[in-house]
């Protein structure tokens, strides 16, 4: 009997004591899970002082504990203090759009991208014109007929227009066949405006200046027109290529019509709202009669900021279909002007149908395109001044006024003032032309 007892009073101790441990073994891995996932929500939160004790290190100073492998779980973060950098996509800056982030670039971007597909209708629409085949009619080059020999004007192609006061527009010179106001030199063809001894002298009359006025013996009708020239420089000198009808199948001016292709003034440019030799015109004139002429609504102009048109030498084209006709300058994508002629000019204009207490019938007879559906000729003029309005009373330094007593005498009177911008040299003071090509429907 007193064998066993003492084995019987250690069973207790021992159970108590292991029963204990286990607790205390279960506790602290309580506390180290607690404690990951603490850090896991909020990282700043440092492990412990390193000068304060665990539950479990308490545990195992007081009591006995039976020492077990524990295997780390992969589902709980890292227990680093420093946290883990976030990657740029995952920040809120990241996830928002380029939209958000540079609202300026996607505007500019769209802006340019606007402005390219603009362009490009544009352009389309610009070299759009009907097909139509066509066959060359007439070229001139001025080349010497003969090689070595001298080169001049092919008589058989064109011809002189002589005339004082400019045919209708009223301008101070006189047109001449003279070889000093048409000549060729070097394959070009130049028409020049030369002072006579008369008004150097200071007389009174209409012979002041002396021009030149050519036409093509060939009329075309629809087709394409190519006259590639370099406009003169001096102040008042009026270059122009225009087309007039062959006959006036509709009667007088302006009612069988006009096309002027291109025209432009000498004047040199000193401001930026001169319209001069910076400038060229295309005009269509269509009317009843002078002052009903509808040109006013088929006049547009192309002004270029730099290198003026007596700089250097352009194409000056026409495009004329029986649905519209175009003028351009080098390419048909610088259109100058577009007339639709797939109507009838008559009641587009809206003309009045009084005038002077007479009907105004239609002279066109309701024709589509009417008066620019007959056969024209090419001309090629340089004028000096006059009284038609091309040369406008506000234009600077004007001496003369449309309405004056004796603008004529004025303009020679201020002599002084625009003589001395007229070149020497009369290849500069002069139109030049280096080719002219015309081209017809087959």
């Amino acid at each position: 009997m007193t064998d066993t007892v003492p084995t019987l009073a250690l069973r207790p101790s021992l159970t108590t004591s292991s029963t204990h441990s286990t607790k205390d073994g279960l506790t602290g891995k309580l506390t180290t899970l607690t404690g990951a996932l603490r850090r896991q929500r909020n990282p700043q939160e440092l492990s412990i002082d390193p000068g304060e004790k665990g539950p479990s290190q308490q545990a195992s100073t007081t009591t006995p504990t039976t020492t077990t492998t524990e295997k780390t779980s992969p589902t709980f973060a890292s227990s680093e203090a420093t946290p883990r950098p976030r990657s740029w996509r995952g920040s809120k800056k990241g996830r928002a759009g380029i939209l958000q982030r540079k609202p300026d670039l996607v505007l500019v971007a769209l802006v340019l991208l606007g402005v390219v597909l603009s362009g490009i209708v544009v352009s389309r629409a610009w070299t759009r014109n009907p097909s139509q085949r066509l066959c060359l009619a007439f070229e001139d080059d001025f080349a010497p007929t003969q090689p070595g020999g001298t080169a001049s004007l092919d008589a058989g192609r064109w011809e002189f227009l002589e005339s004082i006061m400019g045919y209708g527009n009223l301008t101070f010179d006189f047109k001449t066949p003279s070889s000093s106001n048409t000549f060729v030199d070097d394959e070009t063809l130049f028409l020049v405006p030369t002072v006579e001894a008369a008004a150097a002298s200071g007389s009174n009359g209409a012979e002041y200046i002396a021009s030149s006025r050519i036409r093509t013996k060939m009329a075309i009708g629809y087709g394409r027109v190519e006259v590639r020239a370099r406009m003169p420089t001096g102040d008042w000198i009026w270059p122009s290529i225009r087309m007039l009808p062959a006959t006036n199948a509709y009667g007088d001016w302006p009612r069988s019509g006009e096309i002027d292709i291109a025209s432009s003034k000498g004047n040199a440019v000193l401001a930026r709202s001169d319209r001069f030799v910076n400038a060229i015109s295309s005009t269509l004139h269509w009317g009843f009669s002078i002052v009903t002429d509808q040109c006013a609504k088929t006049t547009a102009q192309s002004v270029v900021p730099r290198r003026y048109f007596d700089a250097g030498f352009h194409t000056y084209g026409l495009d004329w279909t029986p649905t519209s006709l175009t003028t351009w300058i080098d390419r048909p994508s610088r259109r100058v002007l577009h007339v639709d002629l797939g109507r009838s000019l008559f009641a587009w204009s809206r003309l009045p149908r009084l005038l002077y207490g007479e009907r105004i019938s239609d002279p066109w007879h309701g024709k589509r395109g009417a008066p620019f559906d007959q056969p024209f000729h090419l001309v090629l003029d340089v004028a000096v001044g006059g009284t038609s309005g091309y040369f406008a009373d506000e234009d600077r330094a004007k001496p003369w006024q449309d309405q004056g007593i004796k603008p004529l005498a004025d303009f020679w009177s201020a002599k002084d003032q625009w003589l001395p911008t007229w070149p020497q040299d009369a290849s500069k003071r002069g139109m030049a032309v280096e080719s002219v090509r015309m081209w017809q429907r087959c």
